[in-house]
């Protein structure tokens, strides 16, 4: 059992899982250090030092690990199968002297699920109250590769052909806070043929107030989203067009902070079912990140 550890604690757990000696860490800086940690984990390891203390200490059931169950290199584990997506061989050699290979896929799975389930915490839809502009958020979609799921009466299912990618594959939407560093809402899980038109209207669109606008691309002009989405319109003022410009542009930034995670980067081989876990656990990830204005934070540039 491993309780509530500090980062630099957590760090040193990191280091000793990747294998870097004593005599090493000496000659490298700290920043080096947390860099390679980073590239191990995804995140800094203050941030996973986080993410592991709420694990320990969340009410939330489905996100709570007790203590005969906080195995800290299991967690490394999860966030290295998250960050690397390498496959199970390689994944072997880089922990097979740590733990077999049965527990290691046992372990990932389980703390994939449950930092997942954080997102109960940390992504959250405000409450109407709480708006206090027009314009609220910013919303894109896009989408990430996937196994071709088996079909038992068609052999090339084209539900699932991603004409962006020219790959199977899945959309994936998200809805940034314009105003904060938050990551308001996003969902996973429908074949790439779906329209960013019918993902939206799925179930964003009801959590919309009225009179509230979200930012958004040219591909959600359509006169049923005009009262709902504001795109490109050639009567903006030119101080709107650059306030525009800057919230797409900040909504790229936090899909480029996604997209880093090998489990969306890389094509996903484990299924449609397993995808939105993987989805929400490095969501939760990212917001960890991005909400930390301190030295070690990555907040969102201000539009």
């Amino acid at each position: 059992m491993v309780g509530i550890l500090t980062a630099k604690q957590m760090l040193k757990e990191g280091l000793d899982v990747i294998g870097i000696s004593q005599k090493r860490r000496r000659r490298l800086s700290k920043r080096r250090l947390c860099s390679k940690f980073k590239a191990h984990f995804g995140r800094h390891p203050l941030h996973v030092a986080r993410v592991w203390r709420d694990l320990l200490t969340t009410t939330i059931p489905e996100a709570r690990v007790d203590d005969d169950a906080a195995n800290i290199i299991g967690f490394l584990a999860s966030l290295n199968f998250v960050t690397v997506y390498a496959e199970e061989e390689i994944r072997d050699d880089f922990l097979g002297d740590l733990m077999h290979l049965n527990k290691m896929r046992a372990l990932s799975w389980f703390f994939v699920g449950k930092i997942a389930a954080l997102k109960a915490l940390k992504i959250v839809w405000p409450a109407n109250h709480e708006w206090t502009t027009t314009f609220i958020a910013s919303v894109d979609g896009t989408h990430r590769q996937i196994n071709e799921p088996r079909d038992p009466l068609v052999r090339k299912n084209r539900k699932w052909y991603s004409h962006k990618d020219e790959h199977a594959g899945m959309n994936f939407e998200v809805v940034m806070s314009l105003f904060e560093s938050k990551i308001l809402h996003a969902k996973i899980g429908t074949p790439a043929s779906t329209n960013d038109i019918t993902e939206i209207k799925a179930e964003l669109l009801a959590k919309i107030p009225a009179g509230k606008r979200l930012i958004a691309d040219k591909v959600y002009a359509t006169k049923d989203l005009e009262q709902t989405c504001s795109t490109w319109n050639q009567f903006d003022t030119e101080e709107m067009q650059e306030f525009k410009r800057r919230a797409k542009a900040r909504h790229e930034s936090i899909n480029d902070r996604i997209k880093k995670y090998g489990a969306i980067k890389r094509v996903f081989r484990h299924g449609p079912a397993k995808a939105q876990l993987c989805f929400d656990a490095v969501l939760v990830m990212v917001q960890y990140a991005i909400e930390d204005k301190g030295p070690c934070g990555e907040p969102l540039f201000d539009v």
